[in-house]
């Protein structure tokens, strides 16, 4: 669970490493539901994720703090009542302001990305919608 999360973050640090905007597509690429005609809770709020660049303004956006990111600290992991696993993270953002973060993580079960550690939902610790997601 936390090295995906570690990768994640990374990749968001380091955001225009290799090319512009990797840091998006590596977030993109750990999204359970990247790439989906369905409705999407990965942000907290009803989204699509059918199409990278709608993602990718969101992702900027509603992530802002993970952009060039001065570091971050797994502050716990649980396991959830319906079997996903809780990772809860601060997040240091460009400037060293810190931030509290729900990761809700989900191992693949099928597909070609089965048995991979992936992103189900992400959102700020004080969000409205963590009880519903």
């Amino acid at each position: 669970w936390e090295d995906a999360v570690n990768l994640i973050l990374w990749a968001m640090r380091d955001l225009d490493i290799p090319r512009r905007d990797h840091g998006v597509q590596v977030m993109w690429e750990y999204a359970v539901e990247h790439a989906n005609m369905e409705r999407s809770r990965f942000f907290g709020f009803s989204s699509d994720m059918y199409h990278f660049d709608h993602f990718q303004g969101k992702a900027l956006a509603q992530f802002a703090d993970f952009v060039r990111n001065t570091g971050h600290e797994i502050l716990g992991i649980s396991t959830m009542d319906d079997g996903r696993t809780r990772v809860d993270v601060r997040v240091s953002d460009e400037v060293g302001a810190k931030s509290d973060w729900v990761f809700i993580m989900v191992k693949r079960t099928f597909g070609k990305y089965e048995g991979c550690i992936q992103a189900h939902r992400i959102v700020r610790a004080d969000s409205k919608y963590l009880p519903e997601i």
